[in-house]
């Protein structure tokens, strides 16, 4: 049997090579604007502000032929929160797969942070895969959730200092959004 050394070397080396399949780049205009920012919720609450205060990262990952576009800006500065991420996969089913993870992995955090879900019920034809959750924290309305595919794109939604309670003002708010997604044709990397 071969030393525990052996082992973590092993380990080390394949996470080096994990990571050094991924790398980052800049985000064209075209891709940060399938982004959510601050400046989209303007118009819902004084709270999101009229400028960009975050940070935009594009990480393309070579094992799996998918990139990733993510926005967020600071929560420790701000009264308002936004995390928007469009996950571009190769395929719908690879898309279908990353919805899932974004979804269980948020609900892990949600549970240790004392965040509570309450789906909302949603009729209108948005993507496949569709969830929307109200955000609530210590028994009252923080934000929402959404994750949702289309075709080839995961897109996860994640806002707190404004919050949507039934579908159709959040189906009001997020049909322009979501018709920059549909449209949306990725960059050549």
């Amino acid at each position: 049997m071969k030393s525990p050394v052996a082992w973590l070397l092993a380990l080390l080396g394949f996470i080096a090579l994990f990571s050094g399949c991924s790398v980052r780049h800049d985000l064209s205009d075209s891709e940060k604007s399938v982004l959510m920012t601050e400046k989209y919720f303007a118009n819902y609450s004084e709270k999101a502000g009229k400028s960009i205060t975050g940070k935009f990262k594009k990480t393309y990952n070579y094992l799996n032929s998918s990139s990733q576009l993510e926005y967020q800006n600071d929560p420790k500065t701000a009264v308002f929160f936004v995390y928007s991420i469009v996950a571009l996969e190769d395929s719908v089913g690879k898309a279908v797969t990353m919805e899932v993870s974004y979804r269980t992995g948020v609900t892990v955090g949600f549970k240790y942070s004392g965040v509570e879900e309450e789906p909302i019920k949603l009729t209108g034809k948005i993507g496949q895969h569709v969830s929307l959750s109200l955000l609530k924290y210590q028994g009252k309305p923080a934000g929402n959730l959404l994750t949702a595919v289309i075709d080839n794109k995961t897109v996860l939604l994640m806002f707190t200092g404004i919050y949507f309670d039934n579908e159709d003002s959040f189906q009001e708010f997020i049909e322009p959004y979501l018709s920059r997604v549909i449209e949306f044709k990725p960059d050549k990397n």
